[in-house]
């Protein structure tokens, strides 16, 4: 005997189903790169201190149900980017070992990314990029974030979480080998000192 049981059901010719409204179709690597830019005035975007605490900052974050905040020194000016990940992750433990403190005391300006250290596209070739060309830009460079500007003024940022969310996969940050020699360093196991 089976523990199933058929549902109720009815029979509505006249209109065909739609899916719901809620559900995103995801977008695949061919799409154009815009679907993943998030400009300077996107509403999700979050400023914080340099000097914010790594446990406050976490706390906003998540309150805002944001994955990153753009990180602004004392003048308010944009210096840098970091992801929610960050505020957790292993380097963040390292350090507050490293400097013999208790990860609460640890300011968001020991940890984040600056601008200069970001790989950056001018605005006008997002038209003629894909979501697959962001993705091998963003493995090459080792980052998180594709800064976008137009000249010398910064427009906004692709950030790979955008990625994984509107593709469904991942951006994979792993060392890439540009000849033979890399791809032996890279296979060598990693010695480390106790």
């Amino acid at each position: 005997m089976s523990n199933y049981h058929a549902l109720a059901y009815t029979i509505q010719p006249s209109q065909p189903f739609t899916e719901r409204k809620t559900l995103k179709s995801l977008l695949d690597w061919h799409a154009n790169a815009l679907h993943v830019f998030e400009p300077l005035q996107y509403q999700g975007s979050l400023h914080l201190d340099s000097s914010t605490k790594l446990t406050a900052a976490e706390q906003v974050l998540r309150a805002a149900h944001v994955r990153y905040a753009w990180v602004t020194d004392r003048c308010g000016n944009r210096v840098g980017l970091i992801a929610v990940q960050d505020l957790t992750s292993g380097k963040a433990i390292q350090l507050a070992h490293d400097l013999r403190v208790t990860h609460d005391e640890i300011e968001v300006s020991e940890l984040f990314t600056p601008l200069a250290q970001l790989p950056a596209v001018e605005f006008k070739h997002l038209n003629q990029a894909t979501i697959g060309d962001v993705d091998v830009t963003l493995q090459k460079a080792n980052a998180n974030f594709l800064l976008i500007h137009n000249d010398d003024e910064l427009m906004g940022v692709i950030p790979a979480l955008k990625i994984a969310e509107v593709t469904g996969e991942s951006v994979r940050l792993a060392p890439m080998a540009n000849s033979f020699a890399d791809l032996i360093h890279l296979m060598k196991p990693k010695t480390f000192i106790a």
